[in-house]
């Protein structure tokens, strides 16, 4: 009887302890070197304690995740010594911090209250507990979020998925959800394509993504709009296993393609380009018995670097071009006017997207180019007509074409004003 009252007792104190310390292991506590090695030395004692009485002998790795606990609390303990030293702080200090002013100061809190009309949190799956505890201090039932289960990846920070579908169960009790599943940027045959692959790996909780607009028919000639690219797929058996789990790393980034005596490069992405042209040129000397040459993309700057200072916040963005806008706009003084006064953008900017940005619609300029629309969607419908009449100049287009583009457009728009 003595032997399983003891088996009990150790399961249901190392159950215990593991949750709390799941619980509170996600950032820093207001004592992090009292608090981590009091931690520590409970995981040991009690492991230590079930061990020596019932079960000698059986749960050394216990006793040995306990003291490697203590060790890393030792250094865990100086870290934080070092960042008070310095009056710096990591990421899980800043949320910690954050979090005791609106705990222990409620002047504070009230004040972030008021501060915000609504609080809107994109990316919501990726939330962690002391995120979260922030959030809810803020919240005076003005708190919408946004989130995708599906696409949670910041385990590694302490997001927990859970948060996103507790919040949307409770929500959902109180009809007070939406679901977003028109998708208004890809076409109906691309989507169909991502329907198909993720709809059976995710099952019934996948919402298959509805075209959120119609376009055009295409002519007999028209090139397919879906293309499948196969792929080695050594490293990938197991990632269709467990579809809510981390994938393997991909097999890669980008292929060059050899076929005779042509090199292709595909894929890749910004953050890569420097590795794809050193990749690219390095094959191509062997390819062609080419004198070998150090790499030079390492130190090249991409378009629009500078050193120079901009003082115009809206030419920012544009770097070493924006002393062309600014020409544009002294050149013909009606382009230096905004082409909104909610909006910080001037209609120079509009030109030069059409000239240098290969800008052909109002929705090309106002969504893709200057942003106008995530910043003001109402302020944007009404730009569209100047924004056109601009655009129509440098294209020669007439009059029907303004109004198409603008009715495009204002179609778009709508999706992103606030319900009245």
């Amino acid at each position: 009887m003595k032997d399983a009252f003891g088996y009990r007792g150790y399961r249901a104190l190392r159950f215990a302890s593991l949750r709390q310390r799941q619980r509170l292991s996600c950032f820093p506590c207001s004592s992090p070197q009292r608090n981590a090695v009091e931690r520590a030395q409970i995981l040991r004692g009690r492991t230590q304690w079930s061990a020596d009485r019932y079960f000698v002998g059986e749960h050394d790795e216990e006793l040995q995740q306990a003291e490697k606990a203590l060790e890393v609390a030792g250094i865990y303990a100086r870290y934080q010594a070092a960042l008070q030293r310095r009056g710096d702080s990591d990421f899980g200090g800043l949320i910690m911090l954050a979090t005791q002013l609106l705990e222990q100061y409620p002047e504070v809190l009230h004040e972030q209250q008021q501060r915000y009309q609504h609080i809107l949190v994109d990316e919501f799956q990726d939330t962690n507990p002391r995120q979260l505890a922030i959030l809810q201090a803020l919240d005076r039932g003005n708190l919408f979020t946004v989130g995708d289960e599906f696409q949670s990846i910041y385990g590694f920070r302490h997001a927990a998925v859970e948060l996103f579908r507790e919040r949307r169960a409770e929500l959902s009790a109180r009809d007070a959800t939406l679901l977003l599943a028109h998708n208004f940027r890809g076409r109906p045959e691309i989507l169909a394509a991502i329907n198909a692959v993720f709809s059976p790996l995710f099952g019934p909780d996948f919402a298959a993504l509805i075209p959120g607009r119609s376009v055009d028919a295409d002519g007999p000639q028209a090139p397919p709009r879906v293309e499948l690219l196969v792929t080695d797929q050594r490293g990938w058996e197991d990632a269709t296993a467990d579809p809510s789990g981390a994938l393997p790393d991909a097999p890669r980034w980008y292929n060059l393609v050899l076929n005779g005596r042509m090199l292709t490069i595909a894929g890749g992405k910004w953050t890569t380009y420097r590795k794809m042209a050193e990749d690219a040129v390095d094959q191509a000397q062997t390819m062609a018995g080419l004198e070998e040459r150090p790499c030079t993309t390492e130190h090249l700057q991409i378009h629009g670097w500078t050193k120079q200072s901009i003082p115009e916040p809206n030419l920012r963005v544009y770097g070493a071009d924006a002393p062309a806008i600014r020409e544009l706009a002294r050149k013909e003084p009606a382009l230096a006017e905004k082409i909104h006064s909610e909006l910080p953008y001037i209609g120079a900017e509009v030109v030069w997207a059409v000239r240098e940005e290969m800008a052909r619609t109002v929705e090309d300029v106002l969504s893709r180019r200057i942003r106008a629309l995530l910043l003001g969607a109402r302020a944007s419908i009404e730009a569209a007509p100047r924004v056109a009449e601009l655009m129509a100049r440098e294209l020669k287009r007439g009059e029907d074409w303004q109004k198409q583009t603008v009715r495009d457009f204002k179609e778009v728009a709508q999706n992103y004003l606030a319900p009245a």
